[in-house]
């Protein structure tokens, strides 16, 4: 079975065929080949026909704050609430005022 991950050649050719930057757009490059099955004109077609469009798509930027808020999404930086007024600890649940 070959490989899903795209070669030097074809990251090359889609950097150099769309005029991007080789440092800063390679991962959004290598996104792009990833989920196109490596198909080089496929990605440099898409960026053509709407450049902004194919940066959202493929730009993976991390977010921290998905793993500090609960599951709510509010934020949570003084523990894991259990009930109103207690916190959970490796000790058990303690009264948030202590």
């Amino acid at each position: 079975m070959a490989s899903m991950e795209p070669s030097e050649d074809d990251i090359s050719q889609v950097i150099d065929f769309a005029g991007l930057n080789p440092v800063d757009d390679r991962n959004l490059v290598i996104n792009a080949l990833r989920n196109n099955n490596r198909n080089v004109e496929t990605v440099v077609m898409q960026y053509f026909d709407n450049a902004e469009s194919f940066r959202q798509k493929y730009t993976s930027l991390w977010n921290e704050s998905m793993f500090s808020a609960d599951r709510d999404g509010a934020a949570g930086t003084d523990g894991v609430r259990c009930m109103k007024g207690e916190l959970s600890t490796p000790m058990g649940r303690v009264p948030s005022g202590s």
